[in-house]
């Protein structure tokens, strides 16, 4: 395990489990997004800032009339109170066309 640096993002060699508390504040932080629902699988980057930055690869799953299936990661903030927030998205699967 490799030692995480203040404001370097770490990438993980093994990727890790969001915690209880982590994956309750990725999925209030991802509650209000419309058209499509995201399944965390994994933790594949971390970031220490005035709290922490994960990259979360997650499984998505569009709410169409033909549900369609992609990767994703994405970027959540969270701060020194474990409130969490989305920071960015980027569809992994639909970039790699």
């Amino acid at each position: 395990m490799s030692k995480i640096m203040p404001g370097g993002w770490n990438i993980l060699s093994t990727p890790e489990k969001l915690t209880k508390e982590l994956e309750a504040g990725f999925e209030e932080a991802t509650k209000e997004i419309i058209g499509v629902s995201y399944s965390p699988l994994y933790i594949a980057a971390k970031q220490v800032v005035a709290g922490m930055n994960y990259i979360i690869i997650c499984k998505s799953i569009s709410s169409t009339l033909e549900p369609f299936e992609s990767l994703a990661a994405v970027k959540l903030y969270e701060d020194v109170q474990h409130n969490c927030k989305v920071v960015s998205i980027v569809d992994i699967l639909g970039s790699l066309k």
